[in-house]
């Protein structure tokens, strides 16, 4: 978890976003885990992943179909957050549809993925979703965007950077010096191909009502 996604995540807390009965995705990793934090503010918080973990109540793959699910997880949802784990699954309309199924009417969804970022396993890494691919599950699925949850993490909301139609990207992006430097070490030393030292970093936070 970054230090954008812990400000979103804080943000969304303060201003009710989060209440009920939680569900982290993604829980195995203990470091990253939200569940620590929030079980210290009293949230009502439970952890789901394929692995097992300190703070993973629920091993599934969330790949799987609903009906085999159901069976894991016998509770449903006020709240799920998913902070960087949809970028890993090969079939993130499934998953989001699953947590969809999961999730109480009137309950929120939390998500953040990267859109520019290292490629990394966890086993694998898929996709780089960009804003309209939520804008469009949010219609097929019959969600509300919470628009100021809405977010480019760290430049503001996805709407300051669209016009005539069209999603664009923050310009200018963090670190731009940085990566300049790392394609250049890649240069030099004939490296291409492997992880940048010093990547442009860029990822998408939102917030989802259940109508």
């Amino acid at each position: 978890m970054t230090n954008n996604d812990k400000y979103y995540l804080q943000k969304a807390i303060s201003e009710g976003f989060i209440n009920g009965r939680c569900l982290e995705i993604g829980s195995a990793l203990e470091w990253s885990s939200i569940i620590p934090k929030m079980k210290a503010l009293n949230f009502d918080v439970y952890g789901l992943d394929i692995s097992e973990g300190k703070y993973v109540d629920f091993i599934i793959n969330l790949e799987s179909e609903y009906e085999t699910i159901k069976k894991t997880i016998d509770k449903t949802f006020d709240t799920i957050i998913c902070f960087n784990t949809i970028e890993h699954v090969f079939n993130p309309v499934l998953v989001l549809e699953n947590l969809s199924n999961l999730l109480n009417p009137n309950g929120t969804l939390l998500i953040s993925t990267p859109v520019m970022w290292p490629i990394h396993g966890y086993p694998s890494d898929f996709h780089r979703p960009l804003p309209n691919f939520y804008e469009e599950f949010a219609k097929r699925y019959n969600f509300e965007i919470i628009p100021d949850f809405f977010q480019y993490l760290g430049f503001g909301p996805v709407s300051n950077y669209k016009g005539e139609g069209k999603t664009g990207f923050p310009p200018p992006l963090h670190h731009g010096l940085r990566f300049k430097m790392g394609k250049f070490i890649h240069k030099i030393f004939n490296t291409f191909g492997r992880e940048y030292l010093y990547p442009n970093h860029l990822a998408i936070a939102i917030t989802l009502r259940k109508v």
